[in-house]
């Protein structure tokens, strides 16, 4: 029985060091649907987990209404301390959640 639980303890923990290694590699931060990409982490070889869209002055601009017009997603993000005015694009995956990209 003792074996049993402390295999069951290994297993969690290792699993806990995976996850976090994982997000630090892939630069997201995953929590409430919503994944927060910053442009220089996805650079920077998460081998091809996020494709960076193409970043336009509109997308820009749509990303920026939806922060204002979204008091959940603003306070989330901004928990987060990220810097709003540094969201160029927020995407929907097809499961719903977001995908928030940030310079």
């Amino acid at each position: 029985m003792k074996k049993s639980a402390s295999i069951a303890l290994a297993a969690m923990i290792f699993s806990g060091c995976l996850g976090s290694a994982y997000a630090q590699t892939t630069g997201a931060i995953s929590d409430k649907n919503v994944s927060v990409i910053y442009l220089a982490e996805a650079d920077k070889g998460s081998e091809g987990v996020h494709s960076v869209p193409t970043i336009t002055h509109q997308k820009i601009l749509q990303a920026q209404e939806e922060l204002r017009a979204d008091n959940a997603l603003r306070s989330f993000l901004q928990q987060k301390r990220v810097e709003l005015n540094n969201v160029i694009i927020i995407e929907k995956a097809a499961n719903g959640d977001r995908i928030v990209y940030v310079r």
